[in-house]
């Protein structure tokens, strides 16, 4: 089965058109911002369209006319968040120059690694970010020059503040011509396989998803957006720094991801948009699900009547207005209540928070995409989503179910402007994703008759039973998740027998939500005896078993004490759990 959307103008032809247009149309409007400190959100540091603009042009300056860097050479950014990561890397790709983004909470040897394969010349660094790796090894050792993105400076590096007070005012001489099929960045993929490749992406590729994705989600120039999500990683960059400030909205960077603090800057700058992943909405779900609970007797009836009587008006008009008004109280209450929107992505969004949430009020669209589309693909349109749905193509994106099986399932094929020109010095693994134009993505679905399109799990990570019959893993965990006992989970194939290659069965590791048993049996979490855990999880395993299809039941778990490790956007590393050992 085949999407295809209409062609589309691109707006602009590479990141000095976007840099220049936006530093005219939008000149003294806040661009980037960020509290103080995380101590502070009293104050507020800020930099202006026409600030962006300046600081882009002082270090394409510095890189050309200072350290004669030429067209192509490569530099990295490792910092956490922070308004200076935008200055930077517009500066970077302005002139002609290779972004290397890379993310701040890799290992000082991955960080290396990444830095001698690109081929670094340049690092961009916060002084906080080269004191967790010093004791590893010496930035100087491995690139030509460092650059911190702070104000702190030494005598062997140059800082971004002093950049722009020396060169500001001064012009390129070396104007170099950027082809919109020049590199824009190599990204480093995190990922779940723990193979880490670089996605070369193009101008092309970047500025058509800023061409094209901020009409999709309504932004204008009186949007206001928190940022918590690591803007290394495409989602954040593309979709929520390069695509967002084409429209002229403010970006509020958040110094930490404590709760408290992201429901404070939410409520006291009137945000009105987030990217976020399913995670984030999970928190918001379960911390408003338990302050319901919380409630005396009397609220308590009073809240739960209101979100019965939204739930039947939702399913009767097929709209969210009328719960929108019927459950304003608990919308003001969450602290979220001048959020119009939320964008979620990088993980499937479980149609329960989506339920919830989308009954609260909340405006929310499921998208789909992947570094190596730069990133993406599809987007759930606002005035109807179908948020168990990825959603439809992008304008001018093609979307393909390669090879389809009796249900309709078969890998999702992606064809457009986005897709990557490829990964850096790996042409056999390039070869294996790019075919015939299509980027293989690896991902398994269907699509409906009026272009939605739904995922049933990633390729590499499917079940196949001893009887043949093929499992997806994810199936399982959302039905796991949606007990409240339940944290997160994962699920694997183990094999029956070492000696029999013919199939698998079905074992599943669990995190219980310890914070919500010790609010259900009002009992520190260190008191309650582990045996009785366990006989939870044992019963939310039997009860899901009993509605299971035979082939799909649960053989055996283990119960875990810490979350999984993730990647940067929340994933689960599933390749360390699939093994077939039971860790």
């Amino acid at each position: 089965m085949l999407q295809t959307s209409l062609e589309v103008e691109v707006l602009f032809a590479n990141a000095r058109e976007l840099v220049d247009y936006i530093g005219e149309k939008y000149r003294g409007n806040k661009a980037l911002g960020m509290p103080v400190s995380e101590d502070d959100l009293d104050e507020y540091i800020w930099y202006t369209y026409d600030d962006v603009r300046r600081y882009a042009k002082a270090v394409a300056y510095y890189l050309t006319e200072v350290l004669k860097l030429r067209k192509g050479d490569k530099v990295a950014l490792i910092s956490e968040n922070r308004a200076e990561w935008g200055l930077c890397a517009l500066g970077v790709v302005y002139n002609g120059f290779v972004l290397v983004p890379i993310d701040a909470r890799m290992s000082a040897n991955e960080i290396r690694m990444i830095l001698e394969h690109s081929e670094s010349k340049v690092v961009f660094i916060s002084s906080g970010q080269e004191k967790a790796i010093l004791d590893e090894f010496d930035l100087r050792d491995v690139v030509e020059h460092v650059i911190y993105v702070d104000k702190a400076e030494s005598e062997k590096g140059m800082s971004l503040e002093r950049i722009v007070e020396k060169y500001g005012d001064k012009e390129i001489k070396k104007v170099n011509e950027v082809d919109p099929e020049d590199l824009f960045e190599i990204v480093y993929t995190s990922g779940t396989t723990g193979l880490s490749k670089g996605v070369m992406l193009t101008h092309r590729n970047i500025m058509f998803e800023v061409s094209v994705t901020p009409p999709l989600a309504n932004l204008s120039e009186k949007d206001r957006l928190l940022s918590i999500l690591p803007l290394n990683h495409t989602y954040e960059s593309t979709a929520g720094l390069y695509a967002v400030l084409s429209s002229g909205c403010s970006i509020l960077y958040s110094p930490t991801l404590s709760p408290r603090v992201v429901i404070d800057l939410i409520s006291r700058n009137k945000i009105t948009k987030m990217l976020v992943v399913p995670l984030f909405l999970e928190k918001i779900t379960d911390a408003i699900i338990r302050n319901i609970e919380k409630s005396g007797v009397v609220l308590k009836s009073f809240l739960k009547m209101l979100l019965g009587m939204a739930s039947v008006s939702k399913s009767l008009t097929g709209s969210n207005a009328i719960s929108k008004r019927l459950l304003s109280l608990i919308r003001h209450k969450s602290g979220l209540s001048s959020i119009d929107l939320f964008v979620s992505g990088a993980a499937p969004l479980p149609a329960r928070v989506s339920n919830f949430m989308e009954l609260l009020g909340f405006n929310i669209i499921q998208g789909y995409g992947l570094t190596e589309a730069s990133p993406v693909v599809s987007l759930n349109p606002i005035n109807k989503p179908k948020n168990i749905s990825i959603g439809k193509s992008l304008p001018g994106v093609e979307i393909r179910i390669n090879e389809p099986n009796e249900d309709g399932v078969g890998e999702i094929w992606v064809k457009g402007p986005n897709v990557m020109r490829g990964y850096y010095k790996n042409p056999e693994a390039t070869a294996e994703v790019l075919v015939d134009g299509y980027l293989r993505t690896g991902d398994l679905g269907y699509m409906d008759d009026e272009g939605y399109v739904y995922i049933t799990g990633r390729i590499k990570n499917v079940i196949v039973t001893h009887g043949g019959k093929n499992v997806y893993p994810e199936e399982i965990e959302e039905k796991l998740n949606v007990s409240p006992y339940v944290l997160e989970s994962l699920v694997v194939g183990r094999k029956i027998d070492e000696k029999d290659m013919s199939g698998e069965e079905i074992f599943a590791y669990i995190v219980p939500d310890f914070g919500y048993i010790e609010f259900e049996k009002e009992t520190p979490i260190h008191k309650i005896d582990f045996k009785e855990i366990e006989k939870m999880i044992d019963n939310v395993v039997r009860e899901l078993n009993s509605k299971l299809q035979e082939y799909k039941r649960i053989k055996g778990y283990k119960v875990l004490t810490e979350e999984f490790p993730k990647t940067s956007t929340r994933k689960i590393k599933r390749y360390l759990f699939q093994k077939n050992d039971t860790l």
